[in-house]
């Protein structure tokens, strides 16, 4: 994983000049419905293309957020193509397949928890199969916590699952399961980045990803503070063991807060708070300006990083907070919502 010529990086930013603009998000936001905003997509976006054989006339939105999360996979596939990524049998290159395994591994905990099992099919990413280590399918009819680990016994996942079976009766507790399964997927994406860079690459890389999961910290222990007063030894419990520009003795000053004002006040003395200060971002809705700030992050890596996988990484970020602006679009259509109220919840 050398640095490599400029073609790729090239091809990266002119797909990042196809992606939704202010103007394309307000165009959205004035949508009537769900059908509206599909027509919207097919007819005026880079999603023209996945959505080119739908109906969307009959199209639920269930069925649109799969396909807008496919369009964001199709893209990273393409984009490796292009210089034969998937073959040249680099681990790193596999960071979204296995991204995935993780994600939808918790996102079938949370269903089966809330006893909602059967509602997890209709949300699973199926043409993931071809590249996943397990069965989407299969995991799709999995029903408790021991199915899953017997399940998941070929995979890396049992060794991270199996201490964590819940006593007769008991539902698995979620929070813990999530903090094992992402601490296995970031200490396996920076060991596949070490073990596939040259150091200048590999640093490059690294630093973005624990911005990722300083701000992915921040974001966590905030809402813990916040809502529910947690103390400090709580939080850093429930936290990623991986730090970046915070220090584990500057993110503990944080969860050590009395409250969540007081969490904002400490926060904006931090380095990521006077950079936003810097940038004219209010911090007093914490949660949105991390996220634009992580948005400004991954940009300015791909507009100037000459690495390709630096330069894929953040683009893969900034097409994922596409993804997610538009989901939070279509949820607000159906249920109506304030457009101003939408708007506020773009990153951008």
């Amino acid at each position: 994983m050398a640095k490599k010529g400029y073609a790729t990086q090239a091809k990266i930013r002119a797909v990042y000049g196809k992606c939704l603009t202010s103007e394309n998000y307000h165009e959205l936001l004035r949508c009537s419905d769900v059908t509206d905003a599909a027509e919207y997509l097919k007819r005026s976006t880079h999603y023209g293309k996945t959505l080119a054989q739908i109906d969307t006339n009959t199209i639920h939105r269930g069925m649109l957020e799969v396909l807008i999360r496919r369009n964001r996979f199709e893209e990273y596939k393409r984009l490796c193509k292009f210089e034969q990524l998937f073959e040249s049998g680099i681990e790193f290159y596999r960071y979204v397949i296995v991204e995935s395994e993780v994600t939808e591994i918790l996102s079938l905990m949370r269903h089966i928890n809330a006893g909602s099992g059967d509602d997890y099919i209709s949300t699973m990413p199926s043409y993931m199969n071809e590249y996943s280590s397990f069965d989407y399918i299969a995991l799709a009819k999995i029903r408790d916590y021991g199915e899953l680990l017997e399940f998941l016994k070929p995979t890396p996942y049992y060794a991270v699952l199996k201490d964590h079976i819940p006593s007769a009766g008991v539902k698995p507790k979620f929070t813990d399961i999530e903090v094992a399964l992402r601490t296995y997927y970031f200490k396996w994406l920076l060991a596949a980045i070490r073990k596939a860079a040259d150091k200048e690459s590999a640093d490059e890389i690294e630093k973005q990803i624990k911005i990722q999961i300083d701000f992915m910290n921040i974001i966590n222990s905030y809402r813990m503070k916040k809502f529910f007063g947690m103390s400090a030894a709580e939080i850093e419990k429930d936290m990623l063991p991986f730090y970046g520009r915070l220090s584990q003795a500057k993110q503990y000053e944080l969860y050590s807060a009395p409250d969540g004002d007081s969490f904002i006040s400490r926060f904006s003395k931090t380095v990521y708070g006077r950079q936003m200060a810097e940038n004219g971002i209010d911090t007093s809705n914490l949660e949105m300006s991390v996220r634009r700030m992580r948005y400004r992050y991954a940009k300015a890596v791909m507009c100037r990083s000459i690495d390709t996988s630096s330069c894929l990484y953040a683009f893969m970020y900034l097409l994922e907070t596409e993804v997610n602006n538009i989901i939070s679009i279509i949820e607000g259509i159906r249920y109506q919502a304030d457009p101003k109220r939408i708007e506020a919840l773009i990153v951008i």
